[in-house]
């Protein structure tokens, strides 16, 4: 197991299947001849890149192959604006919208904190303290605002702006919620 690579690139999509990046897929430590592979994650080759500039690319999980979506077209979907889309939803809507990003967001965060999980797995150490215990505040979110400990999230009025400042705002920046975890200082989130 010495020789062989510790990890491999895989391709991520979202829940739509759109390509959204590569990330690493570590070795199983209980079967070396497999891969973890977290959800949404496809172990293939990236789209070709050079393709990107002008198309979205779908994973075709029928044919096994990237389809490439001009980016200009557009869908019955996408006719509405998201500032539209937003004065339409109910109040349940929106509460499940903003559910649904925090969760997004805290997953995105989990991730963040996985570097300093398989360093210390590969150097066969426990993890830092603060570490563990920023991922537990993390996973017990859900279940704490389900149970009443937090205030449910509400959605921003940021979903009133234009298309352009709604795409380049951060998820985390969509949603008012107070109750985050402290996060350790060695971290840093891109979200």
């Amino acid at each position: 197991m010495d020789e062989q690579k510790k990890y491999k690139s895989v391709c991520v999509v979202d829940e739509n299947g759109f390509f959204r990046t590569v990330q690493r897929a570590y070795r199983n430590p209980r079967d070396p001849s497999t891969f973890l592979l977290k959800p949404n994650a496809i172990d293939t080759d990236p789209p070709d890149h050079k393709k990107l500039r002008n198309y979205f690319a779908k994973w075709d999980h029928i044919n096994e192959k990237w389809e490439y979506i001009d980016k200009d077209e557009k869908s019955e979907e996408t006719d509405y604006t998201t500032a539209e889309l937003y004065q339409n939803m109910t109040d349940l809507e929106k509460e499940t919208e903003a559910l649904r990003i925090l969760t997004f967001v805290r997953n995105e965060r989990l991730k963040d904190t996985d570097v300093y999980v398989l360093r210390a797995f590969e150097a066969n150490e426990p993890v830092e303290e603060d570490i563990r215990n920023y991922r537990d505040q993390l996973r017990k979110l859900p279940n704490q605002i389900r149970d009443g400990v937090f205030e449910k999230p509400v959605m921003s009025e940021k979903f009133l702006e234009n298309e352009e400042r709604i795409r380049k705002t951060p998820a985390s920046e969509l949603i008012i919620f107070k109750d985050w975890p402290k996060t350790p200082e060695k971290i840093t989130h891109g979200i």
